[in-house]
């Protein structure tokens, strides 16, 4: 925000972005994860983007230090309205905390970027590619050989330490010296201006932690196939007695071709060395050049980074497995220090535990067995070499593209059938059309010819014939749910960020409650498509294994039930999850579905909210992220349904109705409430508007 916007408001609206403000990281200090757009609906709209200047830098700071990465992508969808090159400006920007000492993140300290010049030795830079824990990428050409390259400038406070400087000839040397197809290859290394720095190839591609992001988790055949040419990477390096130690998504680029090149070899080694040096010379186990993520970092590698042995490396590339087919690591706290003690102590998940990765029998277990041999916590029990990894890598993933090979025949002949059926069937409607057409034509004609052709233009409407729209009773007199030509309007989620708030719904009431909702998803994982927080949280959900449920928490006792039968994929489902306030019932569809019950404790006195297709991080303790879509969703204080009944094509409130959300096209950042305009708007994070089909 430059001085002269702010200094330009009125005194009063002034203060209240300055009070807004240290409101806003007063939160990220206390980890509530505060939602920039919640602020800005509390200053007129023509100070939103004052604001919003603000605030981003805050965010940007404590995210880094809670080592997570923020992308321009993100704020463009999260801030449609907003001029992309201001929210990469602010993207850029950072908070600097001179009286306070920033902890170490999982990807080391939030350090200050370097501002490079137009040209750095050799180099012209082009543009900015990307900011990661060590230093800032940038696009840059060689100015003699005409060479496009990657040039990472490692960040000032990092260039800083002794040690660091110490190894930094030696180490690049090394860096060099790889030449293996799945490791970008280090060109050069040096120090210009007083800025040191890496160039490397530079690849056309995507690292998969953002491919991930943006499309969602991979097919179990693409993912095994990533994890194998990363493991024959490493397998080249440990040969040469070098360990990566921050192997994670974000490290792993694939190319156009589907090639998966290892980044950041040379700096991993460089950086993990310094880090040995200081731990032996010092009292301290960090120097604030903290080794690896701990979202994917090995338990020994957490106590020591001196611990950290080609078998850490393995443990990192399971994590990443699992990411890779999840969307999401197997390990997550609400800090760094949750996070690597859940590694240390929480049990293993299943790597196969969705009804999506649809392999079963003696393949699902080996496949289990080995992700267990992966991240066991015992280093002794894991998997120790990348040579034994990629034996069993490459004879499950050939099992798989067999088993993927016949299911491709398969549906080819399937869809072939379904073709033919197809056009024989629009053959035949053509001909009804067309025979019914001519008879008209004939009809009129006739008509004509026998005098009453002028009756049919000018004679009033029978008296029988009703008006094509009539007027609402008094009772129903409130807005309907709409639908499009195409389908329901609603809105799409992907699974790992996007959500709507309504921070001012009241809680769960004592008594009935019907919550209903319009659902696709796209992928089986745990998933809150509605969730009421409060005393009496409230929720209708998808479980892990891909099955419909609604849950209540009604005193200290929380209840739960699941469907019998699996979710359909990508198929417009109507759901209504009812408490009668003695009992929990399932609708599917209109039918009561058949239930069982389902063991898990629902977290008590959460703040009292509504969110849709997910939750604000930091607002349950599980991050539960639907990826598909959802529209009409009804909340209701009573139990609308107490049999079967039909999927009406519009939906509107009842008497009982306090909420009614996504019944019509999605415009901007916020959701309305059908029930009252003015009351329980939602904000709308990272979700886009879509149309849900109308047919089941």
């Amino acid at each position: 925000m430059s001085p002269s916007q702010f200094q330009e408001l009125p005194d009063k609206m002034m203060v209240l972005v300055n009070k807004l403000c240290n409101h806003f990281e007063k939160s990220w200090q206390a980890n509530k994860r505060p939602q920039a757009e919640a602020y800005l609906k509390k200053v007129p709209e023509e100070v939103r983007p004052i604001l919003l200047q603000e605030l981003i830098p805050i965010e940007v700071d404590y995210r880094e230090r809670n080592g997570e990465e923020i992308n321009l992508s993100e704020l463009v969808a999260r801030f449609p309205g907003s001029d992309r090159a201001s929210l990469e400006e602010l993207l850029d920007t950072r908070v600097v905390h001179q009286t306070e000492l920033m902890p170490a993140t999982s990807s080391g300290q939030v350090y200050a970027e370097a501002t490079p010049p137009e040209e750095l030795g050799d180099y012209r830079i082009l543009e900015k590619l990307g900011r990661g824990g060590m230093g800032t990428v940038f696009k840059a050409i060689h100015k003699r050989m005409d060479r496009v390259v990657a040039l990472k400038i490692l960040h000032p406070q990092i260039q800083a330490d002794a040690e660091f400087q110490k190894r930094f000839d030696r180490e690049v040397r090394t860096a060099a010296s790889l030449n293996h197809p799945h490791i970008v290859t280090a060109l050069d290394a040096r120090e210009d201006e007083g800025l040191l720095y890496f160039v490397t190839e530079y690849i056309k591609g995507s690292d998969l932690q953002s491919y991930v992001a943006n499309h969602g988790p991979l097919p179990l055949l693409t993912a095994v196939d990533c994890i194998l040419q990363t493991a024959q990477g490493l397998e080249y390096a440990h040969g040469l007695g070098i360990i990566h130690r921050d192997i994670k998504p974000a490290n792993l680029l694939r190319d156009e071709q589907g090639t998966i090149k290892i980044l950041d070899m040379g700096l991993a080694r460089l950086i993990s060395a310094a880090n040995e040096e200081r731990e032996e010379n010092s009292a301290l186990t960090s120097t604030g050049l903290v080794m690896g993520t701990v979202t994917y970092m090995s338990p020994e590698q957490a106590r020591s980074t001196r611990d950290a042995g080609p078998a850490s490396d393995v443990y990192s590339l399971g994590c990443t497995l699992f990411y890779l087919l999840h969307g999401r690591p197997p390990f997550l706290g609400r800090t760094a220090v949750e996070t690597i003690l859940s590694h240390a102590n929480e049990p293993i998940p299943r790597l196969l535990d969705a009804p999506s990765l649809n392999i079963e029998g003696s393949l699902r277990r080996e496949f289990e067995r080995l992700f267990q041999r992966m991240l066991a916590k015992d280093e002794a029990k894991r998997i120790g070499t990348m040579q034994e990894l990629i034996v069993e890598l490459d004879r499950l993933q050939s099992r798989v593209a067999a088993i993927e090979t016949e299911t491709e025949v398969i549906a080819y002949s399937s869809a072939s059938h379904n073709e033919i059926s197809k056009g024989t069937k629009t053959l035949l409607a053509s001909l009804v059309i067309f025979v019914f057409a001519a008879s008209m034509i004939g009809f009129l004609y006739w008509r004509s010819q026998n005098g009453d052709g002028e009756s049919m233009v000018d004679a009033d409407p029978p008296a029988t014939v009703r008006p094509a729209v009539v007027e609402a009773s008094a009772a129903s007199a409130r807005p309907v749910a709409t639908t499009t030509t195409a389908g329901y309007p609603g809105l799409s989620f992907n699974g790992n960020s996007s959500y709507v708030e309504i921070d001012d719904f009241p809680a769960p009431a004592e008594g009935p409650v019907t919550v209903e909702a319009t659902v696709n998803v796209r992928t089986y994982q745990t998933a809150n498509v509605v969730t009421l927080t409060g005393d009496r949280m409230t929720a209708l959900f998808l479980s892990g294994d891909g099955r419909w449920g609604f849950a209540r928490l009604e005193g200290t006792t929380s209840q739960l039930i699941q469907a019998t039968e699996p979710a359909e994929l990508n198929t417009t489902t109507h759901l209504a999850g009812i408490w009668t306030g003695e009992e929990l019932r399932l609708f599917i569809n209109g039918r009561q579905a058949e239930t069982t019950p389902l063991e898990f404790e629902l977290p008590p006195q959460t703040t009292p909210a509504l969110y849709i297709g997910g939750c604000r991080p930091g607002a349950l303790p599980h991050e539960r992220f639907v990826n598909g879509d959802i529209s009409r969703v009804r909340i209701s204080t009573a139990a609308v349904h107490t049999s079967d009944y039909e999927i009406p094509a519009h939906l509107e409130p009842i008497d009982e109705t306090i909420g009614l959300y996504l019944n019509s096209p999605v415009e901007g950042t916020t959701v309305t409430n059908v029930v009252d305009p003015d009351q329980y708007r939602g904000q709308i994070v990272n979700a886009t508007p879509t149309v849900l089909s109308s047919e089941p």
